[in-house]
């Protein structure tokens, strides 16, 4: 049922976008477009502009690419490209909108190109396709980075396929914002300057309003899914709004020369609400299909080992959380700059986590990057994320660096803490915790029987100071309990309070004036643990 269901929301959004593509070619003719179209893909190649273009792309694409962050990560991907692109395509759409409508108001073609035999918006869309052409012929160009990963490594095509879709459709978005901004001048400059702040504002919303939901609609944010190995349903719709939106304001800038002096006022007024109107329309379609990423699988996982692509369990488990009304929020602290042979768990975690925080309204997830002496440090050791100490070299010299890759899992019902998350099963691990913050009332307590195989440590005194010392082959041990139950040392002496307690005619001393006591423990040593861990009993007497 639910494959189903998958299956009529890509079909439903794949006929939505075929009936938009009828829609425009039945109120465009298709060779009135491609006649414009080619006319000024001609005009890009008469120059040296559009070469030049095209050698500045590929070269600091490359650059980008295999950046010393790429050599230290040593993995055959695109993600040190990935993380800079929006930044990049901020530089290079408007080198290529700059001159499509300035140049003909400037030259004054303009009144020429409109008094052809073809409507505003067929020569709109011929020429938005010729700029498309010009930036998908520079990325072929740049398909030679491929060539380069596949001849030192052996990259997950999938990934890269995705990552590249993901790049073509950032910058067909962007290129329809650089065209409207070409449109408002006719001078080349202007317009290449009013494209970069136009660009600005979806390429850098994350650093005007933070990680909030309005900083999950930048450029960054729907483009990490693709550079996962991810297509994305809802980042195709953003992606197309964007494109639809500024095509439509470029459309009404290109239509006013049909109002007539008196009425400018008017129809200003006139277009103003309709541009108001396609946008609320827009924005409400994209919330509404990102809203059925709760129900409906609207992501396409195309890593080999299908790495993003959560269990029937983890569905149950999350559709569960929902059901039970009980908000959960997770918060992960991760490390921004780690060892190389950690890049693959923080990649997979993070990737993970973002499955975790679409698939429910009910799960929030917070991603918190952790620099050193940092408030977020200090945040993540308060909430019991534990770092891990890893030692590397670095140009020749041994570099000793924390590593924080935990999360804190919260709901009304208590919390669980993962302080590091350090095996293949990351998955598990956040269900399990998912499940226990919404179905728990409390955390299992475990007691831990001192005996002689020192399981709890071991107490010595060093410099005037009583530290606790655990053997090595059970700190791992322990630290995996952490993780879901709460662990409680007990002597053989509790022990014998606990059966003291439990026998006929026991009955609880009065208390001691202005004596403190201890809620928790007398809770304990009344009720006792929930479970009693012994190791080594033959130890005992």
């Amino acid at each position: 049922m639910n494959r189903m269901l998958d299956m009529l929301s890509t079909f439903g959004f794949l006929f939505v976008l075929v009936c938009l593509v009828a829609s425009l070619l039945f109120f465009a003719r298709p060779h009135v477009v491609w006649a414009i179209f080619t006319r000024n893909l001609k005009n890009y190649f008469t120059s040296v502009l559009g070469y030049l273009f095209i050698i500045a792309f590929v070269t600091v694409s490359a650059l980008l690419t295999f950046s010393n962050q790429f050599f230290a990560d040593n993995q055959a991907n695109l993600d040190q490209l990935s993380q800079y692109f929006p930044i990049l395509l901020l530089f290079f759409v408007p080198a290529i909108t700059m001159s499509i409508w300035a140049d003909e108001i400037r030259q004054g073609t303009d009144a020429i190109l409109f008094t052809l035999p073809a409507s505003d918006l067929e020569i709109l869309l011929g020429k938005y396709l010729s700029a498309i052409g010009t930036y998908s012929i520079a990325l072929v160009f740049s398909l030679t980075q491929l060539i380069a990963l596949a001849s030192i490594s052996s990259p997950d095509w999938g990934v890269l396929a995705a990552t590249y879709m993901g790049y073509w459709l950032a910058g067909t978005s962007l290129i329809a914002i650089g065209m409207f901004a070409s449109s408002l001048s006719g001078s080349a400059t202007v317009a290449f300057i009013l494209a970069a702040l136009f660009c600005q504002i979806p390429v850098l919303l994350t650093q005007y309003v933070g990680g909030n939901f309005l900083g999950q609609l930048s450029i960054g944010w729907h483009l990490k899914d693709f550079s996962l190995g991810l297509i994305s349903l809802p980042s195709v719709i953003y992606f197309m709004a964007i494109t639809m939106f500024s095509l439509y304001l470029n459309l009404v800038v290109i239509t006013k020369r049909h109002w007539s002096g008196g009425k400018k006022v008017g129809m200003g007024i006139h277009y103003g609400i309709r541009v108001v109107a396609v946008l609320s329309g827009l924005l409400a379609f994209y919330f509404m299909y990102e809203g059925l990423s709760s129900y409906l699988q609207t992501r396409l996982d195309l890593t080999n080992q299908r790495l993003y692509t959560l269990t029937k369990m983890t569905e149950e488990t999350i559709q569960e959380a929902e059901k039970s009304e009980r908000p959960v929020t997770i918060q992960a602290f991760i490390s921004t700059d780690v060892p190389q042979h950690y890049v693959d768990l923080k990649k997979h975690f993070v990737g993970l986590l973002r499955q975790y925080d679409r698939m429910s309204p009910s799960v929030h997830v917070e991603l918190i990057e952790v620099e050193p002496n940092s408030s977020e440090e200090k945040q993540a050791k308060t909430l019991g994320i534990e770092p891990r100490t890893d030692r590397t070299e670095i140009d020749g010299r041994s570099v000793e660096q924390e590593i924080y890759m935990g999360a804190y899992i919260s709901s009304t019902l208590g919390d669980v803490v993962l302080p590091f998350v350090d095996s293949d099963a990351i998955e598990y691990e956040l269900t399990h915790s998912l499940a226990a913050t919404t179905d728990q009332k409390k955390k299992i307590v475990v007691g831990v029987l001192a005996t002689d195989a020192r399981f709890t440590g071991v107490r010595v005194r060093e410099l005037d100071q009583e530290v606790l010392i655990h053997p090595w082959f059970y700190t791992k041990i322990q630290r995996e309990l952490k993780k879901h139950y709460e662990l409680v040392d007990l002597s053989v002496g509790d022990l014998a309070e606990m059966v003291f307690r439990k026998s006929p005619g026991y009955k609880k001393p009065a208390p001691v004036p202005g004596q403190k006591i201890d809620e928790k423990r007398e809770t304990l040593m009344t009720n006792g643990p929930d479970v009693l861990l012994v190791a080594a009993p033959s130890s005992l007497s």
